[in-house]
């Protein structure tokens, strides 16, 4: 006869942490030993099959969490197929799952369409904005004079673009500074509406601030579209502001991915407190933690992800973080300038020296296991398998 351990009457404390993104899925369950979140077990799947097709994200999910469960001798999704089991059927036990906390990237990184005036100046300033976020700059557009509507028509089907993008002139009122942006503004909304698409790019203007109703204006008449400004890239020689723009897009990826059947699902299987967060927000807030942890006046962290790697700066003087997002294994010399790597969720790059005082997570499972920060503050990276 086999013994039972009863835990009538005691709720459960395990977390089930879920991953979904382009290339793969997670499940994570950790659970409190002595204090501290302890990972218990872990397991991955791809959502790519041999012949280039791809398995439905949700179903995927679904048998990762039934093989770990299987693995760890206790249920963690339901028998019907609905969703992680919350509930047990002998509820004796106390198997039944007390969070589920969960990150998604499901969308590829947002394909960003530019023009501005200048290409050493406002072009290049947004080009340093969409390094903080999850996009990719599919052209770099300084429109001549022998440019038309039906040319830039023809070059947006074929870009495809998420997001057009449109900067130029200092901050200097008058018709002198405000012509030549609004010129090419007017020349954008032709394109567009030569498109004839029922929901068009969104249109972002981020070039002299004198302009920019004028600007979003114009868009917004176009029918289908949605425009907005934000504030100029470059305002005066030599002075850059991209965190508004950078922001901008980051929230308009994500309002993309939480459209998403999948993760609408998913947020449907989250408990409260917790909501469905990007693997971005995740990963910035685990460094933050980590930085405040350790007590370190600084930190540089990396999580080498399958489409981008996201650097993060962390520094006691500073409320935000510092982000930066490059191909995988690219090194741009602008990070020559940041602290010491010395925390990287995945394999640790070799371009980058490994300091005396470092973290290494391989697995890259950090973002996934860091959203359990919303229901369970706690000392949780003791239990990622974390070398120190």
């Amino acid at each position: 006869m086999t013994e039972r351990t009863l835990a009538v009457g005691i709720a459960s404390s395990a977390i089930l942490a879920l991953g979904v993104d382009m290339h793969q899925v997670s499940a994570l369950l950790l659970e409190p030993v002595d204090g501290a979140l302890h990972l218990v077990g872990r397991h991955s799947l791809p959502r790519h099959v041999g012949d280039g097709g791809t398995f439905p994200a949700l179903e995927r999910l679904a048998q990762a969490c039934r093989q770990l469960g299987r693995r760890l001798g206790r249920p963690l999704w339901l028998p019907s197929g609905e969703g992680p089991a919350l509930s047990d059927a002998d509820p004796a036990l106390g198997l039944a799952l007390g969070h589920v906390v969960a990150v998604a990237d499901p969308l590829p990184p947002l394909r960003i369409w530019v023009a501005g005036l200048s290409a050493g100046e406002s072009l290049a300033a947004v080009q340093e904005a969409l390094s903080a976020g999850p996009c990719e700059a599919v052209a770099l557009c300084r429109p001549g004079a022998h440019d038309d509507a039906a040319r830039l028509r023809d070059e947006l089907l074929h870009a495809a673009p998420d997001v057009i993008v449109v900067c130029g002139g200092y901050d200097v009122p008058g018709d002198a500074a405000q012509g030549p942006v609004l010129a090419l503004c007017e020349l954008v909304a032709q394109a567009v509406r030569l498109l004839r698409l029922d929901r068009s790019p969104l249109l972002l203007f981020a070039g002299n601030r004198w302009a920019a109703s004028a600007a979003v204006e114009m868009w917004r008449a176009i029918p289908g579209a949605d425009a907005q400004a934000v504030l100029n890239v470059l305002p005066a020689r030599g002075v850059v502001h991209t965190s508004s723009l950078a922001a901008t897009l980051s929230q308009h990826y994500w309002s993309l991915c939480r459209a998403a059947p999948e993760v609408q699902q998913l947020a449907s299987w989250v408990t409260l407190p917790a909501v469905v967060r990007s693997f971005q927000w995740s990963f910035a807030q685990a460094t933050r933690f980590w930085r405040e942890t350790h007590r370190l006046a600084e930190l540089h962290a990396l999580y080498c992800g399958p489409r981008q790697w996201m650097h993060v700066w962390s520094s006691a003087d500073e409320l935000a973080v510092r982000v930066r997002m490059t191909p995988p294994g690219v090194r741009p010399r602008v990070l020559d300038g940041w602290p010491p790597l010395r925390l990287v969720s995945g394999p640790w790059p070799p371009a980058w020296p490994r300091p005396k005082l470092h973290w290494h997570e391989p697995q890259g499972i950090l973002p996934v296991a860091a959203a359990v920060g919303q229901v369970e503050i706690g000392d949780w990276e003791r239990g990622l398998g974390v070398q120190i």
